[in-house]
């Protein structure tokens, strides 16, 4: 998913020979990296027990400390960063004060979804290797600069990391998919910059010095302490801390602009509508069992759904087991800018035909500003190897038009259930009119997600 730049691991190929033979054997991944430390501390006898993480699996994440501690420290860094480094330093040694009641998640983090940051590649196939924090020692040094490519073979051989492996690493871009993980975790969990820090799920200062950060452990670690005594279940106390977290954030206005109507972004009130029929809808994706389904009605000429429906992706990335997205068309013929969504309907149904809804979905959106959108663009765009369709069954589908009357059963469905303008989106019962932004759309499933959340919890 991460592109990556062709000089970068061309320094990287280059420096290879001369760092074979300081080459350690390779060495067992690990699923979490314990600190080396004393077993007890006065201070930690008799730590509660309180399951603490959620979001990326933990196989895939550094961690210093128990599973089971009652604070829990979530470090996102970027490694290009000298301050990470600092804050680096900082929360080892506060590991180190506290081994039982503290538990510390790296997650190698970008502001974008997309980087050319080979450094934070580097880092997850460190910890694939079992030498997570060492590479940390060696990487940022006595200094705490973080070095440039041309030193990346020095600093496997310092950190006893097979540098062969780094390599193949970076070029098959093989950590991409757990670096996103962390980007769209870092988005969901409301972090303002990168390096961010979360304790117990409440973001703090990232310049804060190691005094600081331990007053800040003292505080979470009472707060954890006060919600045990009140009768709250050992393993909810993090979610419910999560939660007031989630709570504490103000309402969206929601507004968005409409297709066909002036953009000046008014504010619109929600209105109720029947989820069931929405629900039944053919186009789905994510988890059948998710918590979440979230109901997109639009149309694909549309520049707005176009927009919102990268949004949605966003979400479906940051809830990967918590949403479903269901995509439902709406679009009037007579109105201008819907002249050929029919049109785009009617090929993305063909497509479904052989399974690739979806791509055909996210193909025609990447082109639909082309103009004079018909038959044979439609078929050009399925020809797509992305696609991977039988182009015969495919123009047979389009020609004969025996997509038509399931258009019109779908577009009854939504006009029944009250929807009358695009884009919207139906969630909980309630429908949203109007482009919605990435943070409007977290809200709304983590106000969903709260029933779920406070119904399994002991309540005080």
């Amino acid at each position: 998913m991460f592109s990556r730049l062709a000089c970068s691991v061309l320094v990287l190929l280059v420096a290879l020979p001369s760092a074979r033979a300081q080459e350690a054997a390779p060495a067992e991944a690990s699923q979490a990296v314990p600190l080396t430390e004393p077993a007890t501390a006065s201070a930690d006898q008799g730590a509660p027990h309180v399951h603490v993480i959620e979001g990326a699996q933990s196989s895939a994440l550094p961690t210093i400390g128990p599973a089971n501690a009652p604070v829990t420290i979530e470090y996102f860094l970027n490694l290009s960063n000298t301050l990470s480094g600092r804050i680096h330093r900082s929360l080892v040694e506060l590991a180190k004060r506290h081994p039982r009641r503290l538990r510390v998640v790296y997650r190698l983090t970008e502001t974008r979804e997309q980087s050319t940051n080979l450094a934070q590649t580097f880092g997850q196939e460190a910890f694939e290797q079992g030498r997570f924090f060492e590479f940390l020692d060696a990487y940022y040094g006595e200094a705490q600069r973080y070095p440039q490519s041309k030193d990346y073979p020095d600093v496997a051989a310092a950190a006893g990391l097979n540098y062969q492996r780094v390599v193949d690493a970076i070029e098959n871009m093989r950590h991409d998919d757990v670096l996103a993980a962390n980007h769209f975790y870092w988005r969901r969990m409301r972090v303002a910059t990168v390096p961010g820090i979360l304790i117990n799920g409440k973001e703090v200062p990232r310049n804060a010095g190691l005094e600081t950060l331990e007053s800040l452990y003292d505080a979470a670690y009472l707060e954890v302490q006060n919600m045990l005594a009140k009768g709250v279940a050992a393993d909810q106390v993090y979610e419910r801390l999560v939660q007031i977290e989630i709570d504490a954030e103000a309402r969206p206005r929601f507004s968005g602009v409409l297709d066909g109507e002036p953009i000046d972004d008014p504010p619109r009130v929600p209105m109720a509508v029947s989820m069931a029929p929405l629900l039944r809808g053919t186009h789905r994706k994510g988890p059948e069992d998710a918590k979440v389904p979230l109901v997109f009605i639009c149309h694909l000429q549309s520049l707005l759904c176009r927009t919102m429906s990268r949004q949605l992706e966003s979400i479906l990335m940051a809830y990967p087991s918590e949403v479903r997205l269901i995509f439902h068309a709406l679009f009037d013929d007579e109105q201008p800018g819907q002249d050929r969504a029919r049109l785009m309907h009617e090929a993305a149904l063909c497509a479904d035909e052989q399974g690739a809804f979806w791509e055909y979905y996210e193909h025609a959106f990447d082109h639909q500003q082309r103009l004079n959108f018909d038959q044979s663009l439609a078929i050009e765009l399925a020809a797509s190897p992305a696609l991977d369709l039988q182009m015969d069954s495919f123009e047979s589908c389009l020609e004969s038009g025996r997509q038509a009357e399931r258009v019109e059963e779908e577009l009854e469905l939504v006009r029944k259930a009250g929807v009358a303008h695009t884009p919207a989106l139906a969630i909980g019962g309630l429908l949203y009119s109007g482009r919605l932004h990435f943070d409007d759309i977290r809200w709304l499933v983590d106000n969903e997600l709260r029933a779920g959340i406070f119904e399994s919890a002991a309540r005080p």
